[in-house]
This record gives structure tokens, C-alpha cells and sequence, in this order.
């Protein structure tokens, strides 16, 4: 892919943790804290930007790709957001994701020739979380650096990944978009369905934790 050509995904974003137990997605609460709403989860927006190393790879990057992300600015419930992706001389992808003219979101996206290293799960032990009545504030003490936070374990079966896949409807947001984004005619094109489909990847089912427990 030469260095100048532009990979572009736009999608109407959508929040799926209104009712999410942290109430910066919640809309009420966001505007009394200054947002203009509930933020769209941050998740959200690292998807709609992994979109491009998978149009640039395709199912190599989910076998063995590196993404990194930094998020800067809210993306909201409705709004039109735009991922954009250049490769650089040095075979990355960098990103942007953008809504309404403001810069949200960049990433930095490769494809090494092998994959890196594993996470041991060894070295992060499982840490339950407190009950709600005995949840500590947040404060400089109960977020500490180096502190090891709880996870709470979640069952990440079949069902639970075609639930998700509804929910978020991308298909359907897609078109919103097309019908709404600037230069929507073009959106098509940009984005052509190059990855060749091999067959489904596995569902993994798991009782662990979604991810080790977070550590400051």
C-alpha cells in the first residue's frame, strides 16, 4: 500500500453502556459533569479504528496484529465518527478517529512477522471485587499506583458475542452514516470489502476474568 493512500471508516457511533454501573456513559449524569452526553465506552471507539488494520491485513491482524490507542476527546451516542488510517514508511498504520471536526481518538496499528509474547495470566492474580456497600471512594489512596484493582469475571460465550453483534448493529449504523457523513456517496467506495472470509473465527468461552486486573 503506498505510503500516501488513506484508509477510511465512518459509522454512526453508539453507546452501549447507557446503563453501564459507571455513569459517565448515562447522559444525565455526563451533562451535569460538562459533556454534552453519555460517552460512547472507549472500547467503542478502539473498534471502530480496528476496522482499518483489518481492511490493511485482514485475518493476520487478528491473529498476531498490535494496536495501541490514546483517547483524547468524548465521541457521542449519534454522532458521525470517522476513522482514518495512513501507512507510514515504516509499515504502521497511523490513525485518527474524528467526529464533528474534533480529533477523539489516535492509534498506532502493525503487523509484526511474528506474534509477540502472551500476558501470563500467572502474573496477575485474581482479585475479587467489594461489595458495593464497601466500596472504598475514589481517591489517591484507593487508585494508587502499582495498586492491583479487581475484575469482575464474566462468561464471554456464543451467545454472549451474536448479543453484542446485535446490539452494536454496525451494518445498519454504517448506512446512517452513508446517508448522513459529508462526501456520504464515497464512503463505499473507500472502504471496499477486500478480506477474504477463510471461515468464522472461534468463539472462545471462557469463566475467567475479561481481562487481568487492572494495575495502576
Amino acid at each position: 500500500m503506498a505510503a500516501a493512500q488513506r484508509l477510511t471508516y465512518t459509522i454512526e457511533a453508539y453507546n452501549v453502556s447507557h446503563a453501564s454501573e459507571n455513569k459517565i456513559h448515562d447522559d444525565s449524569v455526563a451533562k451535569k459533569l460538562g459533556f454534552s452526553g453519555g460517552l460512547v465506552p472507549g472500547v467503542e471507539v478502539f473498534a471502530y479504528a480496528s476496522h482499518l488494520p483489518l481492511e490493511r491485513w485482514g485475518r493476520a491482524f487478528l491473529e498476531r496484529g498490535e494496536m495501541t490507542a490514546r483517547f483524547g476527546k468524548p465521541v457521542y451516542d449519534g454522532r458521525i465518527a470517522t476513522a482514518t488510517a495512513v501507512e507510514g514508511t515504516d509499515g504502521r498504520l497511523e490513525i485518527r478517529v474524528e467526529s464533528e471536526g474534533v480529533e477523539c481518538a489516535t492509534a498506532t496499528a502493525c503487523l509484526p512477522s511474528v506474534s509477540s509474547p502472551s500476558p501470563r495470566l500467572s502474573d496477575y492474580a485474581y482479585k475479587a471485587p467489594p461489595d458495593l456497600s464497601a466500596r472504598p471512594p475514589a481517591d489517591e489512596a484507593s487508585l494508587a499506583v502499582g495498586l492491583d484493582l479487581s475484575t469482575v469475571p464474566a462468561v464471554l460465550d456464543r451467545e454472549r458475542h451474536e448479543t453484542y453483534l446485535r446490539e452494536v448493529d454496525e451494518a445498519v449504523r454504517r448506512s446512517s452514516a452513508a446517508t448522513t457523513a459529508p462526501g456520504a456517496e464515497k464512503i463505499g467506495d473507500a472502504v471496499p470489502s477486500r478480506v477474504a472470509a477463510p471461515g468464522p473465527l472461534p468463539v472462545p468461552t471462557t469463566r475467567q476474568s475479561l481481562v487481568p486486573p487492572v494495575r495502576q
